[in-house]
């Protein structure tokens, strides 16, 4: 395989430049730790951790460009902090186009700052800096997972998106209520059928979040048995791919029928099972949709950055396969 960690590096880099033009510190500014989201016309509470966990990550990754550069400490905190100040008193934050008060865009929160806190929790030298942010993260997660326990959901891929986060919280925070909720989930038993199709059959986006979600919960909580899913939803997903690099969605039950979505959404995913299972297929797939990424302007890194700094040995298993 082509060494994904490097090139991940220099995508990562290229964010965290772009987030330092972009990101408000003034102190009289509304989004004070984050940016005015221009394309939506407002901000969303998910973007402060969004961006703290690009800041963390590439403080930590030696590699980066910004590795031990302290100013990405205090630009993190400022970034949790704008969304702590979303939250509410049960723990969730909004997603304001649709729903309020929303367990699951804290679960989706979570998916970002629960790998950033696992990479600062486990490399952390306990500067002040270093300190403040870890005292502001965990007040972040600990709101959300209140959230995730006591409130509801949607729709289907719902339940392995708060698991997964749950995942997390019951890691790193050591709250059992989280892994007796996910239990309750798991006792339901996984929606993929014997072709790897989920309920909502939607290959262009909701099945990319049910396999990511049951890779983190098979990592987290030590179910490697979850992996099987998400080998067959990739394998089946090869046979929805179009000559131009589209995803046919003609199947799905949700808004992306129809559409025709980029097949490096599944980047991450490809990635992640060629790491797990050593499968040339998935590794080829890997490499052709980095060599894509790569050319484009601002492309999103993988979402298991956090497993590649802390795991030299898996970086070491991109070599092998």
């Amino acid at each position: 395989m082509q060494n994904h960690y490097l090139a991940n590096v220099r995508l990562l880099d290229a964010n965290v430049a772009r987030l330092f033009e972009l990101q408000r510190t003034e102190a009289n500014s509304p989004c004070r730790g984050t940016f005015w989201d221009v394309a939506r016309g407002l901000d969303l509470a998910i973007g402060g951790v969004h961006m703290a966990k690009q800041l963390i990550e590439a403080y930590y990754a030696p590699e980066s460009k910004f590795s031990g550069d302290a100013r990405l400490l205090e630009r993190a905190r400022l970034a949790v902090e704008y969304s702590i100040s979303h939250q509410y008193a049960d723990g969730s934050i909004d997603l304001p186009e649709t729903n309020f008060h929303d367990s699951c865009e804290s679960a989706f929160s979570v998916y970002d700052l629960g790998p950033a806190y696992k990479v600062l929790k486990t490399l952390s030298r306990h500067t002040p800096a270093e300190d403040a942010l870890e005292a502001a993260v965990r007040r972040y997660l600990n709101g959300a997972a209140d959230a995730m326990v006591n409130l509801g959901f949607h729709t289907p891929n719902h339940r392995w998106v708060i698991s997964a986060a749950l995942a997390y919280c019951w890691r790193l925070l050591g709250r059992e209520d989280c892994r007796a909720h996910i239990d309750d989930f798991l006792r339901e038993g996984i929606d993929c059928d014997e072709n790897g199709e989920y309920t909502e059959r939607s290959s262009g986006v909701y099945n990319a979040i049910c396999d990511r979600s049951l890779s983190m919960m098979a990592r987290e909580l030590d179910m490697p048995d979850l992996y099987e899913h998400v080998k067959r939803n990739l394998r089946m997903i090869l046979t929805y791919i179009e000559p131009d690099n589209t995803i046919s969605t003609i199947n799905s039950r949700r808004q992306d029928v129809g559409k025709a979505p980029d097949w490096t959404m599944y980047y991450s995913n490809f990635l992640q099972m060629a790491l797990v299972t050593g499968d040339g297929d998935f590794a080829w797939v890997a490499d052709r949709m980095l060599e894509q990424l790569e050319k484009r302007p601002c492309a999103p890194y993988c979402e298991q950055f956090s497993e590649l700094i802390l795991n030299p040995g898996l970086r070491a298993r991109l070599a092998e396969i």
